[in-house]
């Protein structure tokens, strides 16, 4: 079973309650909020183990990178390029060993990669 949600309108008031709902599920699922307006910060969502894609490009998110997301190893698709205000470390990003695509420029996210 796999679930997508993916917002195509602009949604800056989207309720965090909403977001929380999406951890409840244990389907493989993508998270696509990219060029939609959505700002502050998106709930911690490393309870969704299936994750595959998470991409929440050109919107206004603040906060520290989103880091609780390395803990997902089903990762494929991380995106949060666009976004000024996000800073954070890439220590750590090499736990998601099935990641293939990463987007984080114009944050300020800084590190090496591995």
């Amino acid at each position: 079973m796999s679930c997508f949600f993916h917002f195509t309108q602009p949604c800056a008031n989207v309720a965090h309650s909403s977001l929380r709902l999406v951890t409840l599920h244990t389907c493989s699922a993508s998270l696509a909020l990219f060029d939609t307006g959505v700002s502050g910060n998106i709930p911690d969502l490393s309870t969704l183990q299936k994750l595959e894609v998470f991409r929440v490009d050109n919107c206004k998110l603040v906060g520290d990178g989103y880091t609780y997301l390395y803990n997902v190893p089903s990762l494929k698709v991380l995106g949060i390029a666009g976004n000024e205000f996000v800073t954070g470390t890439l220590s750590g990003i090499e736990q998601l060993v099935n990641l293939e695509e990463l987007y984080i420029g114009a944050t300020k996210m800084d590190g090496p990669l591995p």
